[in-house]
């Protein structure tokens, strides 16, 4: 009888009372380390933003090369505004507020530095046209010989 009560006994009453222990606590262990590790993944600190910082940096430079502070003043104040607190949240370690603020003065420096671009190309356009009139005036005033 003691050879067939053993045959269907679960497997833990097989194994030595502190195997079994030592299973679970493993398990538990191993549970635990995993929630903990997802866990820290999950709060990760955002990376530092130098690279979007430098991008956004060189942008603003550029659209001031362009001449975008005369030609699309309010942009260009838009980009120099928020390169500013970018810089300012940056250097407070609020990496996630400097990288927002560094790509919205990439975006604004870019959009003025097509904006000038887009005015000195009118600016020209008109001066051709100036040109173009006074050539063609000239033209018709001459006689024909």
């Amino acid at each position: 009888m003691t050879q067939l009560s053993t045959t269907f006994m679960p497997p833990s009453a097989h194994e030595p009372h502190g195997a079994s222990a030592r299973f679970t606590f493993n398990r538990a262990l191993a549970a635990l380390v995993t929630a903990g590790l997802l866990a820290l993944g999950g709060c990760a600190s955002t990376p530092n933003p130098t690279g979007e910082m430098a991008t956004a940096r060189a942008a603003v430079d550029s659209a001031r090369r362009a001449g975008a502070g005369q030609l699309a003043e309010a942009e260009m104040a838009e980009a120099q505004d928020r390169i500013t607190f970018a810089e300012r949240a940056h250097a407070a370690k609020e990496y996630e507020s400097a990288r927002r603020a560094a790509e919205q003065a990439r975006a604004a420096a870019e959009l003025a530095e097509e904006k000038a671009g887009l005015a000195k190309a009118r600016q020209a356009k008109a001066e051709l046209d100036n040109a173009l009139k006074a050539l063609r005036g000239g033209a018709v005033a001459r006689p024909v010989q």
